[in-house]
Order: structure tokens, then sequence, then C-alpha cells
């Protein structure tokens, strides 16, 4: 799921791996009437464990710069 912060826009879809390190966040096919270069979003991602999984499964939040780098906290 993603959300737009810039237009409110929340939508589904599905993430194609990009060049590594590239830092590019694309919005392809109808998604791409969703947002504009420079819009900032949340990108959220869920999945499905096993109870034995999830005792140990610690969520991350990863928070980026204006280029798409990773900010340390």
């Amino acid at each position: 799921m993603v959300s737009n912060l810039n237009n409110g826009e929340r939508f589904e879809t599905y993430a194609i791996p990009g060049e590594s390190g590239s830092g590019k966040i694309c919005l392809n096919g109808p998604t791409a009437r969703k947002g504009v270069v420079g819009d900032r979003v949340i990108i959220f991602s869920y999945g499905y464990f096993e109870e034995n999984e999830v005792r140990d499964f610690r969520p991350r939040i990863v928070r980026l710069s204006a280029n798409n780098t990773i900010v340390m906290p």
C-alpha cells in the first residue's frame, strides 16, 4: 500500500525490483497517475507469518532522505 503525502492518494500496488543503489521509487502503469516526481510517499509492506516465525519478528521503519538514501536514527 502506498500513501501519497502530497495529494492524499492511497492505493495498493506491487513492487518491481529496480537497479540496486539507484534510489529510484517509480510508479508504473495505472499507479503512475497517482503521483508526480517529487511527491513524498509512505510505502506500507505486509507479510504473512507462521506462529513460530512471528515471535522473533521485529518490524522496521526505514526513513529516507530527499534523495532516497537511508537516514540513520
